[in-house]
């Protein structure tokens, strides 16, 4: 497996961290309000409440790196890196 490789299982393994911080959550108590560009630090190192958690670091790393795509009326939001 190339460096390549690794980093992209790295990046997805983040994705579904961010995506689980958020998982079950209802949308009154959801840190990801409707029409958020952004990701909620706070939200990833609480994660969720098992061992989906970022710590103080990767949070912020995530937070710089990754932008919300969210379709108005649809409560999905998509992740998309900023690089």
């Amino acid at each position: 497996m190339s460096l390549n490789d690794a980093t992209k299982f790295l990046k997805f393994a983040n994705v579904q961290m961010a995506a689980e911080s958020y998982f079950g959550l209802t949308p009154a108590t959801a840190p990801l309000k409707a029409g958020a560009t952004a990701f909620d630090e706070v939200a990833l190192k609480k994660g969720n409440d098992r061992a989906s958690v970022f710590s103080p670091t990767l949070a912020a790393q995530f937070v710089a790196n990754w932008d919300v795509v969210a379709t108005p009326g649809v409560r999905v939001e998509l992740g998309r890196d900023k690089a």
